[in-house]
């Protein structure tokens, strides 16, 4: 025997000495009490005995749980029905749990120290199988499909742990699974062996040597069942959630509405008016105004028991996790600004199965708390729908949660909803009649809201972020020079002050300088549109780039280079992926320019998104306004030949 071997055989005989001197020391003390049992066909002198041990017993089930996990091929629900008979569900759970957490310690440390051959002792081959189902990396998969295994009778807890040891799992990683997977079955068999005094003695013997078949069985061909699983494709990513839409679950949608209206509404003191829509029957398309970042709360919550199939932005669905709860709450992703034929499919199949779609025919958060565009073909899409049409027009949603602020503010939110289309009348309404109609439903104004209402609101850092929308002094047209800090904003080079109060107005001691922040904002887009005016126009930018992430973690960085926007429309170059690239995103296909505050920029194109961020990480607004005005200049220009 070669010495590498030695402390490895040294190891196992301690453990097989010590878990047959326990398993030989239960059996000869529990003969005669069993015995007993069985003559008189009750089982008081076997629990009797079980008493007698006091605080051992349960010490026993621990030592005897983590040294059936050492031996990895012998099952464990044995153990646990034992536990369950022997000290009761608490008592029995909190012994096997303990074991179960010291014997896949012992495990991990044992692999990650010897390898996998410490196992050699017990069984060669069957090791050797184990080993060519590790994985390189800890993906989702090989975890989803270690939980099926804890959940299938009679595979031995000990084959599990090791595979997971012996793949790349993180230690923390390793131990959550490992314990809350094994806490179903672990529960089950508790239970079962808690009631098996009121079975027959015989039906439980039965099922006891049933478990022991199935865990040969299980051991025998589990190196074939955990491939068989990592095989399978892997249900939720972004390919899945494009093609599939699903009705909203009932259980999780009601939960979570019943949440929002008992601490979200309250919160922010919503004012609902159904009034208008009493009598206005489902299936209906739920159209809204898009000031905030919780619009579709405002929108959908009061309208339950209705259920609503959000059709929302592609962004949201690169985060596979946020993207399967949305998913299980009914939304789909759509590509924004493009045409999206997955998109156009699940919206019918919504249409098919009588549900509620709800869309925001903006498209985006509105940067200024007014209409800025509405989606091209929204008309000739609800023309199509042929559904009533519901529009929520909602106020005091952008000064509760404006697009450029981390902190939402309380004050008020008010919510009118109003039957803007009924099925009949869309199918004689022309798309230009229903284009009309749609906008000037649509066309809101927060701060004309205000004005006659005068509500106040309160938060924390009040004017923080307004730095990264208003990017242009009034006073000195310096870029890029506003710093602001609590409620107030000061530009840098000219050093006008100017204080936003709780009603959302600029005070200023300087006559330029605009009454609101839509006003400014507005005023920046008019000095825009006179520089784009220069035939020669362009504005570039050095930017990173990232995708999509193929793994469902939000965004890669893939690259670099820059970004030119002219009336040509955005052109990139630069390296993408280690390889040279131009991508040239035409104009007439790029009617907006989504932007995250302080993030990015995004263009939606050939079936991905690119997320752009510049070195600048200002200029993200800029790129948004300028591309906007060179779009509404060339759909005018278009329109004149």
């Amino acid at each position: 025997m070669k010495k590498t071997n030695l402390p490895k055989l040294i190891l196992a005989l301690v453990f097989l000495l010590f878990f047959g001197a326990l398993t030989v020391f239960l059996a000869i003390d529990l003969i005669e009490p069993i015995s007993l049992s069985i003559q008189s066909n009750d089982l008081e002198p076997l629990f009797t005995k079980f008493a007698s041990y006091g605080y051992w017993a349960p010490f026993f089930i621990t030592i005897f749980q983590t040294l059936q996990l050492l031996i990895v091929f012998l099952p464990s629900q044995l153990t646990h029905m034992i536990a369950g008979f022997m000290l009761g569900p608490i008592w029995g759970f909190i012994a096997c749990i303990s074991g179960m957490i010291i014997g896949n310690i012992l495990i991990y440390l044992l692999v990650r120290k010897f390898g996998p051959r410490f196992l050699n002792i017990f069984s060669k081959k069957q090791v050797k199988k184990l080993e060519n189902i590790t994985l390189p990396f800890a993906s989702k998969k090989f975890m989803g499909a270690l939980a099926v295994m804890y959940l299938v009778p009679g595979i031995p807890y000990g084959l599990i742990a090791f595979t997971a040891a012996n793949s790349k799992l993180r230690f923390p990683r390793y131990v959550f699974i490992t314990t809350l997977a094994s806490a179903p079955t672990l529960l089950l068999g508790i239970g079962f062996g808690n009631i098996s005094h009121q079975i027959n003695w015989i039906y439980t013997l039965l099922i006891a040597l049933l478990l022991i078949i199935i865990a040969g069985i299980a051991a025998a061909f589990y190196p074939k069942i955990m491939k068989k699983l990592m095989s399978m494709p892997q249900k939720y990513g972004m390919d899945y959630y494009r093609n599939n839409v699903r009705k909203p679950r009932p259980l999780l949608y009601g939960a979570i509405v019943l949440f929002l209206k008992l601490f979200f509404f309250p919160r922010f003191r919503v004012k609902i008016d159904k009034t208008a829509i009493k009598d206005v029957k489902q299936p209906a398309v739920i159209i809204f105004n898009h000031p905030s970042k919780y619009d579709f709360i405002w929108s959908f919550v009061p309208l339950h028991p209705w259920k609503i199939n959000a059709v929302t932005a592609y962004y949201y669905f690169c985060h596979y996790d946020l993207g399967w709860l949305i998913h299980q709450l009914g939304a789909f992703p759509k590509m924004l600004f493009q045409p999206d034929l997955k998109s156009m499919r699940n919206i019918l199949k919504v249409k098919k199965n009588h549900g509620n779609l709800g869309l925001a025919p903006e498209g985006r958060l509105s940067a200024y708390g007014t209409l800025e565009s509405i989606t091209p073909a929204t008309g000739k899409l609800l023309k199509n729908l042929e559904m009533n049409v519901i529009y929520s027009q909602i106020h005091g949603s952008y000064f509760t949660f404006p697009k450029w602020s981390k902190f939402s503010r309380k004050g008020r939110v008010e919510i009118k909803y109003s039957l803007l289309f009924s099925a009949s009348e869309l199918a004689h309404l022309s798309i230009e009649e229903i284009d009309d109609r749609l906008f000037t439903a649509m066309n809101y104004d927060e701060y004309a809201w205000q004005a006659v209402n005068q509500v106040p609101y309160k938060g924390k850092k009040f004017a923080e972020g307004l730095e990264h929308i208003l990017y242009l002094c009034p006073v000195c047209h310096q870029e890029y020079s506003l710093t602001a800090h609590g409620s107030d904003l000061e530009c840098q080079h000219c050093h006008t002050k100017i204080h936003l109060n709780p009603y959302y107005d600029l005070e200023s001691d300087n006559d330029l300088i605009p009454k609101n922040i839509r006003d400014w904002y507005l005023w920046q887009k008019q000095v825009e549109k006179e520089n784009i005016a220069h035939p020669d126009y362009s504005l570039s930018s050095h930017v990173k780039v990232k995708l999509p992430d193929p793994k469902g973690k939000g965004f890669a960085l893939v690259g670099e280079g820059t970004t030119t926007l002219s009336k040509q429309g955005v052109f990139f170059t630069g390296i993408l992926n280690g390889e040279p690239t131009e991508i040239l995103f035409k104009l007439q296909n790029v009617p907006a320019i989504p932007f995250g505050v302080n993030e990015d920029f995004e263009i939606y194109h050939n079936d991905t998104l690119y997320y752009f961020i510049p070195d600048n990480i200002r200029e993200c607004v800029k790129w948004s306004v300028v591309g906007e005005l060179l779009y509404i200049k060339y759909i005018k220009e278009k329109q004149h030949e």
